[in-house]
C-alpha cells in the first residue's frame, strides 16, 4: 500500500521488520474474482496501525483521528487449515484453535487486539511496496495499546452499511463484490454460483 503526502510527495516507505500493530479494521470485501485462481472467493482486509509509526504534520490523511501510519492485507475468509487467515489468527493468539472455539469464531473479536507484524518489501513493475508478511502474538515485554480508532464491516449484516472512514481504495474493491453488484442492480441478480473459500494455501492473555 502506498502513501502519499497531501503536497504530493511519497511518503517514506515503512521500514522492513517486525513492527508493533494495533488492529483497527476489519473490512469484508465481499465475493471477489481471483483472476489466479480463475474463480470467486470470498475476501476480508484487516489494517492495522503501527505504533512506530506515527503520523507527523502534513502526511496524508483525511481522518484527524488517526495517528499512525497504517498497513493491511487481504485474506481470503476461511478457517480452513490450508488458509492465510488461519494461520496468521494461530501466530497471532500464540497457539491453535480448539474445536469450539473454531466452530463459533467471530472474526470481530480480533479488533484492538495487538500483535508484531512482519512487514517485508515487494518490488513489483519497477515500484516497491511495503506488505504485510506475517502476524504473531506481541511479547510480554512489550505494553499493548489501545486502538485510536475502529471500523467493521459485515455484509451479512449490511451490504449498503459501508462505514464512514473506510478509505476510498477499500470502496471500490467492496463495489467489486458480487455481493455489492447485485445490491446496486437487483433487477440482474442471479442465484450465486459456489464459492472456494479454501484455495490459500500461555491461553490466559490470548488476545482473542
Amino acid at each position: 500500500m502506498s502513501l502519499t503526502a497531501k503536497q504530493g510527495q511519497s511518503i517514506e516507505l515503512i521500514e522492513a521488520g517486525n513492527h508493533h500493530g494495533v488492529c483497527v479494521s476489519v473490512i469484508d470485501l465481499g465475493t471477489q474474482y481471483n483472476e489466479h485462481f480463475g474463480k470467486e472467493q470470498p475476501k476480508v482486509m484487516i489494517t492495522w496501525e503501527l505504533i512506530d509509526f506515527p503520523l507527523l504534520n502534513g502526511d496524508d490523511d483525511s481522518d484527524p483521528q488517526k495517528r499512525f501510519r497504517l498497513i493491511s492485507k487481504e485474506y481470503t475468509s476461511s478457517l480452513n487449515d490450508k488458509a492465510n487467515l488461519y494461520a496468521d489468527l494461530i501466530s497471532w493468539r500464540g497457539r491453535d484453535f480448539k474445536p469450539e472455539e473454531l466452530e463459533g469464531f467471530n472474526i470481530k473479536k480480533i479488533l484492538g487486539a495487538n500483535c508484531l507484524v512482519n512487514v517485508i518489501h515487494v518490488t513489483k513493475n519497477n515500484k516497491t511496496y511495503a506488505n504485510v508478511s506475517a502476524v504473531a502474538k506481541l511479547p510480554k515485554a512489550m505494553i499493548s495499546k489501545t486502538p485510536t480508532y475502529q471500523l467493521f464491516y459485515d455484509m451479512d449484516e449490511s451490504v449498503e452499511g459501508i462505514p464512514e472512514g473506510v478509505p476510498d481504495w477499500i470502496k471500490d474493491k467492496i463495489k467489486k463484490s458480487r455481493e455489492w453488484i447485485a445490491f446496486a442492480n437487483p433487477q440482474d441478480h442471479d442465484e450465486p454460483a459456489a464459492t472456494d473459500a479454501d484455495a490459500d494455501a500461555g491461553e490466559d492473555d490470548i488476545s482473542f
